[in-house]
C-alpha cells in the first residue's frame, strides 16, 4: 500500500467512527491527515478505528496521530 493510499484509508476508517481529521505539517516533513487528541484514551480510540500502523507525536498540547 503507498503513501496515498494509507493516508485515504487512514481518513475513512477515522470517518467511519466518526472521527474528524485535519492536515498536519508535521516531523521529518510530514504532511497530511491527522488527528488530534487531547489525552491517551481519545488516541486508543484511532488506533482501534484503523487497521493502519500509525505515530503520534507529544507536543505540549496533547497528541497528534497519523499513518507511518
Amino acid at each position: 500500500m503507498n503513501k496515498e493510499e494509507r493516508y485515504r484509508q487512514f481518513e475513512e476508517d477515522c470517518g467511519e467512527a466518526g472521527i474528524m481529521t485535519e492536515e498536519y505539517h508535521g516531523r521529518n516533513y510530514y504532511i497530511g491527515p491527522s488527528v488530534e487528541c487531547d489525552d491517551f484514551d481519545e488516541v486508543q480510540e484511532v488506533i482501534r478505528a484503523t487497521s493502519i500502523l500509525l505515530q503520534w507525536d507529544s507536543l505540549g498540547r496533547g497528541y497528534v496521530v497519523y499513518p507511518k
